[in-house]
């Protein structure tokens, strides 16, 4: 049971005491299955489970669920069979009440082999009759072990006032991560099927099974049809089945699903409906009265199951009791969509803007999608400008430098004639009639919706009728045609800008977010764009739109969406080029299976002769090098084209952002000039224009970090801290607190660390976003003001889901941050595996800055506990070299802490000493106080090998400290090999391990020799408690006296 292995023991335990419980949960959450759990000691012992349920027509039926139990009936007193008979309607009568519980306690001991126990399981107690509960009643009040499982609002107070209620949790996120990993789904996905299931374990199961591993998708989880059956029965089970299933759709398409807007489109008995369905499971109402899905397979087969004409029926309704401006156009757009209408464009294309500039991407590229589909096939708009002029510029361009940010001095916005261009009235309201009016909805049966959808009214005419239809057979969704649109963006665009008087001038903005700050005017023009040149229509400059706030969103799948749609417009070159970048932008770090979209991309960009858009293009190739084939020599190559198409545009943006992926990778490869390249960047583009990833000003906090410098990297995070609030990109906010964890663990602000992780975690859209960087914050925060232990765990999830993702960033990361973190709880053999494994991938990367990645001190330190000195000091001397040639102060800290414990292995104790003072002064002047406390305890397990007690106890107590003012776990560091190896540090002779930690410890110094009471003093233990763990050890080896284990671990 995973996740619930705390709750199948307690439930076991209080089935053995007697305690009548009551499992109480929703559908889906497994209640079957920890009965199944709670029965399993029971059956090993050999003792009797009976197990009891019943089905929704067993309701009304006395005693329909204790049927299997009053079968088998031993022989009885014949009040007690006469009463059992009537009760399976062998022979007529109602029985008698006494004699009924007495009966069933008879046949249930009869059933009970000699000296076993017994334990009655009561499933589903929701569909049980009257009849049956009072049996089951007086059964558990007996002291018969009673294990019940029912739905909310079932009878729980039945049996007894003894009886205890137990609510089952929903899985959660990372219970969902541990159950499809056995089935092959990576993290990332896991991610998308629990926001599907909402934590639902049968749900979690169908989906998983019904999931297509090939499709490609990062955030779209399709329910099969299985999944829709469970839930198309939980529904049909409830009260009022129909209202519930109208109130649902409602909130399922509502732009604002709050309950004062449900109440007025579904009518009086929404609260009723809403009731049953949160008690159900299906939804949940917060506080504000704001009702969601949290399993979005309930939403999707709700929709599933309406017809075209009732979604239609619905939105119109929505248009007219909806409060909020945008929501209505969209309601009144989507119930209009199979009737373009340019004007209703229009305006979704100006919300869109609105939706973006308040902050919200994703619902931007919703509504641009939707623009684009409400554009006419053949509107042709009057142009007054300049024909040759293709300039998008009102439009965001999702690749730096890319779009076209100027205009002709002579271009004008050109007026509209709205009533040539409405072809339709679909802006009309529903009626005032009862449906718009009251709300009042009746139910018709399924044939009524099947011939209302077959002959739907025009989209502009509103329902005549109160009429809105139940489920129904699925109405197929409309086959999606190519569209002819000769409609230039110019136009379109320009006349929109005259609507929308709160639009500034657009500039160019790079991969991941849409540019809200004005362009500059001064700029000499681009040369006229050749006639034969296609120019990009409006509905692929919506599209385009739609492309780059799915990227600032974090959406692949709307942006692949949008893509689809551009590939079938009549669209130029170099929308098709921006309009993939943004899908390889949207996939964040998952970056690995883009290939493809790169070389369609690279193709289009050279087509497209756009000197600006072949150097994003290159960009991207240089950054998927870097991070899905770790090949940093590629990289460099790629950078240095997109730096010189950059040359070539004259365009600053497009120029500072090469410029940035140039200086990551040259910093990278260990290259001296890096610094000169990130100053020419801030140069061209001292602000961030865009997605903050590849912007100047990052890259300046990254580079602060390596050099230890703290303050500085806190300075500049502070600055980008309004624009990625303005520019609502979960990519911006994510990389902000990614970079404040990363610098309060390293100054020893521990709580500060968790609570940005928290925020990390929590941050909208997180379900979608690559895990391993979330999960290796999380790990850096733990290991600052949380435990060890539970860093490790989350260490290892993040290089799990970074391999998976192909990321080798992360990869390195987290198995670097895994290895420090094993070495300090002293598993060496484990954190050996992983520190090796990053030298490997760090060589392979072609990296050589040893900042980039600090792993070189604790692998010298895990070589010299593992008896192999002189490879660790040929470590520390390659990475000294490097490191001093690249100032890297913090690096040569960790080095000398590292070399002082090679100095202490061969008996060198000055040498190490001056050593770890070195780096004590090195880390305090650097402000990096846990590391300081890290080289004290050095400091102090070096003198207790020494047996210089009294100087040991007081560096122990100095770090100690140190981490106490910090809220960090004690960064104990591994024991230290001294000039003469003990037996349990050979190789292949360690302690058992079937012991704890703290028992190696001190078998370790009992197999060197150390009486009881330096071992005592060593570890800063009483003898007593050394005394104690060692008379432990003797039981758990089965041995009698130190001797016999000195030969034990010695043959071992």
């Amino acid at each position: 049971m995973i996740g619930h292995g705390e709750l199948v023991a307690d439930l076991t335990a209080r089935a053995a005491d007697a305690v009548p419980t009551v499992l109480t949960a929703p559908p889906g959450r497994g209640k079957s299955a920890l009965l199944d759990a709670v029965a399993e000691p029971w059956i090993a012992r050999e003792d009797h489970v009976v197990w009891l349920t019943a089905a929704p027509t067993d309701r009304d039926v006395p005693f329909a669920a204790l049927t299997d139990l009053l079968t088998e009936a031993p022989d009885l007193p014949e009040p007690w069979l006469a009463a059992l008979k009537q009760a399976l309607r062998r022979i007529p009568g109602t029985p008698d009440r006494v004699a009924i519980r007495l009966a069933a306690r008879a046949c249930l001991d009869a059933a009970i082999p000699p000296d076993k126990g017994v334990l009655l399981l009561a499933d589903d107690l929701q569909w049980w009759d009257a009849d049956s509960l009072d049996v089951l009643a007086h059964l558990a009040r007996h002291g018969i072990p009673v294990v019940a499982a029912t739905r909310p609002g079932g009878p729980v107070d039945l049996l007894g006032r003894d009886a205890q209620e137990v609510p089952v949790p929903a899985l959660t996120a990372e219970q969902t991560a541990t159950l499809l990993q056995e089935r092959g789904i990576g993290f990332r996905i896991a991610a998308r099927v629990h926001t599907a299931a909402g934590g639902n374990a049968r749900l979690t199961v169908e989906i998983a099974r019904g999931f297509d591993a090939t499709s490609g998708a990062l955030d779209a989880v399709t329910t099969p049809a299985a999944a829709r059956r469970c839930i198309r029965g939980w529904i049909d089970e409830l009260p009022t089945p129909d209202n519930v299933w109208r109130t649902l759709l409602i909130a399922a398409i509502a732009a604002d699903p709050a309950i004062p807007t449900l109440r007025r489109t579904a009518g009086p008995a929404t609260l009723e409906a809403l009731a049953c369905a949160e008690q159900a499971g299906l939804i949940t109402v917060d506080v504000h009265g704001t009702v969601t899905f949290p399993a979005t397979a309930v939403r999707d087969t709700v929709l599933a199951d309406a017809s075209q004409e009732t979604l239609r029926t619905a939105h119109l309704l929505l248009a007219e009791t909806t409060t909020d401006p945008t929501a209505r156009l969209w309601h009144r757009a989507t119930a209009a969509r199979d009737r373009p209408d340019l004007e209703v464009a229009s305006e979704l294309a100006i919300a869109a803007r609105a939706v973006r500039r308040r902050g919200d991407p994703g619902r931007a590229a919703e509504l641009w999608l939707l623009a684009a589909e409400m554009m006419p096939a053949r509107e042709t708009m009057a142009e007054t400008t300049d024909a040759s002029n293709g300039s998008l510029a009102p439009l965001p361009a999702p690749v730096s430098g890319t779009a076209d940010r100027t205009q002709h001095a002579d271009q004008q916005p050109v007026a509209r004639d709205a009533s040539a261009a409405r072809q339709h009235a679909t802006h009309a309201q529903p009626s005032s009639g009862p449906t718009a009016t009251t709300g009042s909805l009746s139910a018709p049966d399924a044939s009524t919706t099947r011939h209302q959808a077959a002959t739907a009214q025009p989209a502009d005419t509103p329902p005549q009728t109160a009429d809105f239809p139940t489920r129904a057979t699925r109405q197929p969704a409309a086959t999606s045609q190519p569209i002819s649109d000769p409609t230039p963006a110019t136009s379109f665009f320009t006349a929109l800008d005259a609507s929308d008087t709160r639009q500034p001038a657009a500039s160019s903005a790079p991969a991941g977010r849409p540019s809200t700050t004005a362009a500059s005017t001064d700029q000499p023009p681009r040369p006229p764009a050749s006639r034969t040149t296609p120019r990009p229509t409006a509905v692929a400059a919506l599209l385009l739109a739609a492309a780059t706030d799915a990227a600032a969103a974090g959406r692949p799948h709307l942006a692949r969406t949008a893509v689809a749609r551009l590939d079938r417009t009549e669209s130029d070159h170099a929308a098709r080029a921006r309009a993939r970048l943004a899908v390889v932008d949207a996939a964040g770090q998952a970056v690995g299976g883009l290939d493809g979209i790169l070389g369609r991309a690279l193709a289009d960009a050279e087509a497209a002769a756009d000197p600006a858009l072949l150097s994003a293009v290159h960009l991207r190739v240089a950054w998927h090098a870097h991070l899905a084939l770790g090949d940093n020599r590629r990289a460099h190559d790629a950078a240095r084209a997109a730096v010189r198409a950059a040359e070539l545009s004259q365009d600053a943006e497009s120029r500072a952002a090469a410029l940035v992926m140039l200086a990551r990778i040259e910093q990278l490869l260990g290259e001296s000039s890096y610094p000169r390249v990130l100053r020419r960047a801030l140069a061209l583009s001292p602000e961030p224009p865009g997605a903050l990833l590849n912007s100047p000003r990052w890259l300046s906090v990254r580079f602060a970090l390596f050099a230890d410098q703290l303050d500085e990297a806190r300075h500049h995070l502070s600055q980008l801290t309004s624009h990625a609030e303005r520019s609502g990109s979960h990519a911006d906010r994510a990389l902000l607190l990614r970079g404040a964890v990363e610098i309060d663990a390293r100054a020893g602000h521990g709580a500060a660390a968790i609570r940005s992780a928290r925020r990390l975690e929590e941050l909208p859209g997180a379900d979608r976003a690559s895990p391993g960087p979330v999960w290796f914050t999380a790990a850096l925060a733990q290991t600052a003001g949380g435990t060890l232990e539970e860093a490790l765990r989350l260490a290892d999830r993040g290089t799990a889901a970074s391999a998976q993702e192909q990321d080798q960033i992360f990869l390195t990361r987290c198995l670097a941050l895994s290895g420090g973190i094993r070495l300090l709880l002293r598993d060496t053999a484990a954190a050996a595996d992983d520190l090796n494994r990053v030298r490997t991938l760090v060589a392979e990367q072609g990296i050589a800055d040893p900042a980039a990645v600090r792993f070189h001190a604790d692998l010298a330190e895990v070589l010299v506990s593992l008896g192999q000195p002189d490879e660790a000091a040929v470590i520390v001397t390659e990475t000294r070299r490097a490191a001093e040639e690249l100032r890297r102060r913090g690096v040569l800290a960790s080095l000398d802490r590292a070399d002082a414990v090679i100095k202490a292995s061969q008996g060198d104790h000055a040498r190490a000493e001056a050593l770890l003072h070195r780096a004590d002064h090195t880390f305090h002047t650097l402000g990096l106080p846990l590391e300081r406390g890290r080289v004290l305890l050095t400091r102090a397990i070096i003198d207790k090998r020494r047996r210089r007690a009294a100087s040991a106890r007081r560096f122990h107590d100095q770090a100690t400290a140190i981490f106490q003012r910090a809220q960090a776990p004690l960064w104990e560091p591994a024991e230290v090999v001294t000039e003469t190896p003990g037996p349990a540090h050979g190789p292949g002779q360690g302690p058992a391990p079937d012991l704890t930690a703290a028992e190696q410890r001190i078998v370790a110094l009992v197999t060197e020799g150390l009486p009881n009471r330096e071992i005592a003093a060593n570890l800063f233990l009483s003898v007593k408690t050394v005394e104690s763990v060692l008379t432990g050890v003797y039981r758990k080896l089965g041995v009698r006296s130190r001797t016999q284990l000195a030969v034990l671990l010695r043959d071992d």
